[in-house]
């Protein structure tokens, strides 16, 4: 669909401007049970339409638009040949948008118009919805491309496109899983998925999977990719790469702590119990760093220039280059398992707990409306797609 602004669409006959149709057309009556609903940046339309009608969309900054002055608006934009649902994304959250919807036949003019809707964007992280539990299985972690796919115990491996209906895959495996990272594009990526007694899967679908050997019989706990190169991180300080992601090798850490979750932005860093802190530049030279904490870190995620990390007892630490970190206030008491960065940090862990921030430092709780233990958060499009013990799987848009 075609975003066109209202300086491209200005008609010549001022007499035109509320319908800017061709003479070979019709009018048609607007669109049906129309729904406008916020989302994070964007909003998605929902209508009823009638066939061979096209449909546009009006919107605009501010409360004052309508489909007959939409072209008289400030900032003012409309989105042609609408198909239900619509979403209009590129918005700025806080800021309220007036839109209003009308049709028209074969070129014609516009018809009448919808009244006008007032919606306002926000952040996505502080309103969950849960969906039907995913059987008895414990969910431990989650990533998108195009579509989610989180992975769990007994080998389990999920797909979904909304976060509402998941889709199982065969993994060709009994291991649990313990994490899931994903490199590429859509229609070109390759997949990473890792778990107990060392076991590592491949797959460029999320559908076939291929063992791969890893060299150990540790517990794999997290996966990353940096510098050309693919980094898996587990028990007893246990570190395995590959550079073609075929053949993996061990890498000395350093240390004999459980690393628990690795991530790459310039660097390596893998955090584990104890406060231990590993990070690399290669994937295969690594140093220790001192992270002034003695509990286990468990949730690590990149953005806004820092890194952030969190653990046990609403442990929270931040670093401009993953070597030199700064404990903040704890969080609460929660023990943290993930945490992630859309338009804001979100983090979850035991109880049901989840909080967001905007910067890595304040956090805020959310009701997540569970009490069960949430062990991964990855985005999902638009919002967050949370999982964790029992199946359960929660979204936030």
């Amino acid at each position: 669909m075609r975003l066109v602004f209202v300086g491209a669409l200005l008609c010549v006959a001022l007499a035109t401007l509320s319908a800017c149709g061709g003479s070979n057309g019709e009018e048609a009556p607007p669109p049906t049970n129309v729904a406008v609903t916020p989302g994070d940046g964007r909003v998605t339309v929902t209508f009823t339409g009638q066939s061979g009608v096209d449909y546009w969309i009006f919107y605009a900054p501010g409360t004052g638009l309508t489909a007959d002055n939409w072209v008289t608006v400030p900032g003012a934009a409309v989105r042609r040949n609408a198909q239900s649902p619509q979403v209009i994304g590129g918005l700025v959250n806080g800021q309220a948008y007036s839109l209003a919807m009308n049709g028209r036949r074969n070129g014609g003019p516009g018809g009448p118009g919808t009244g006008t809707f007032v919606v306002t964007p926000r952040l996505a992280g502080a309103n969950w919805v849960a969906g039907t539990s995913l059987s008895n299985v414990e969910l431990r972690g989650g990533v998108l491309l195009g579509t989610a796919t989180v992975v769990g115990t007994g080998g389990a491996i999920f797909n979904t496109s909304d976060g509402r209906v998941f889709n199982q895959a065969s993994s060709g495996v009994t291991a649990d899983l313990n994490n899931i990272a994903v490199s590429g594009t859509v229609g070109s990526a390759t997949y990473f998925a890792v778990g107990a007694n060392g076991t590592i899967l491949s797959s460029s679908n999320t559908t076939l999977w291929t063992t791969r050997t890893s060299g150990t019989s540790r517990d794999l706990n997290s996966i990353a990719l940096g510098a050309g190169r693919w980094v898996a991180v587990g028990d007893n300080g246990t570190i395995v790469t590959s550079s073609d992601g075929n053949t993996f090798a061990a890498a000395t850490s350093g240390t004999s702590a459980n690393l628990l979750r690795v991530v790459y932005s310039g660097r390596f860093v893998a955090v584990g119990t104890g406060g231990t802190i590993v990070s690399s530049t290669d994937g295969l030279s690594w140093q220790s760093t001192s992270s002034n904490t003695t509990e286990d870190l468990r949730a690590l995620s990149i953005g806004s220039g820092r890194f952030v990390a969190l653990g046990s007892n609403g442990a929270n630490l931040i670093s401009a280059d993953g070597l030199s970190w700064t404990a903040q206030q704890t969080v609460g008491t929660v023990n943290f398992r993930s945490v992630t960065r859309g338009n804001q940090f979100v983090a979850v862990g035991t109880g049901g707990a989840i909080y967001t921030s905007t910067d890595g430092t304040s956090w805020t709780a959310q009701n997540s409306g569970t009490t069960v233990t949430l062990n991964s958060v990855s985005l999902l499009g638009d919002g967050y797609l949370a999982v964790g013990d029992s199946g359960v799987n929660l979204t936030s848009r």
